[in-house]
C-alpha cells in the first residue's frame, strides 16, 4: 500500500512543481524545504519517525500551494486545492504510521513562504536567469552534501536517545 501512494504521490507532485518552477527551482525548494524541516523538527524534538525526505516532499507540496494562491487563477487554485488534498492525506497517514508530523508541517510552511513570494518563473524555452542557475546549483550542490554525509557522516560525542529512552 505504502509503495503505491508513495508512486501516485510522485507522479502528482513532482510533474506539477516542474512545470510551474522549472527543474533547478525544484531541486532548490526540494532540498532547501527539506533541510528547513528536519532542522526545525530535530529542535523541537524526536515527535514521530523521520527519514528526511517527507518534510521536502511537504515544501514542494507547499510551493505549489503558495503559488497556485497567489496566482489566483482557476488553473492556480486548482493546483492548491490538489495539493491541499495531498497535505490533508499526508497528514493523517503520518498522524496514523507515527510519521515526524513536525517536519511536514515544517516542510509545508517553508514551501508554501517560498512558493507565495516568488515571481512567476520565465516562460518555458526561455534563458534561465542568474537567478535560476543560483538556485540550480546551490540545490545540486546541497544534494552533494546530504549524499556525502550519508556515505561519511561526522563523528559525534552526543548520545543519541534510544527508542526506550524517548518512550
Amino acid at each position: 500500500v505504502g509503495r503505491g501512494v508513495d508512486h501516485h504521490l510522485a507522479r502528482q507532485i513532482g510533474p506539477a512543481i516542474e512545470g510551474h518552477f522549472g527543474r533547478a527551482r525544484m531541486i532548490f525548494l526540494f532540498m532547501v524545504t527539506g533541510i528547513v524541516a528536519n532542522l526545525v523538527s530535530a529542535f523541537v524534538g524526536p515527535w514521530g519517525v523521520g527519514i528526511g525526505a517527507s518534510g521536502a516532499v511537504m515544501g514542494l507540496i507547499g510551493a505549489a500551494v503558495g503559488w497556485g494562491h497567489r496566482d489566483g487563477t482557476t488553473a492556480g487554485i486548482m493546483l492548491r486545492n490538489r495539493m491541499l488534498k495531498w497535505t490533508l492525506y499526508v497528514f493523517i497517514f503520518g498522524w496514523l504510521i507515527g510519521a515526524d508530523n513536525w517536519a511536514h508541517g515544517i516542510g509545508l510552511v517553508s514551501g508554501a513562504a517560498l512558493g507565495f513570494l516568488w515571481y512567476p518563473p520565465p516562460r518555458p524555452g526561455s534563458a534561465p536567469t542568474p537567478l535560476t542557475i543560483s538556485m540550480g546549483v546551490f540545490g545540486g550542490l546541497a544534494a552533494l552534501l546530504g549524499i556525502a554525509l550519508v556515505l561519511v557522516p561526522p563523528r559525534s560525542d552526543h548520545h543519541l536517545p534510544t527508542y526506550a529512552e524517548i518512550y
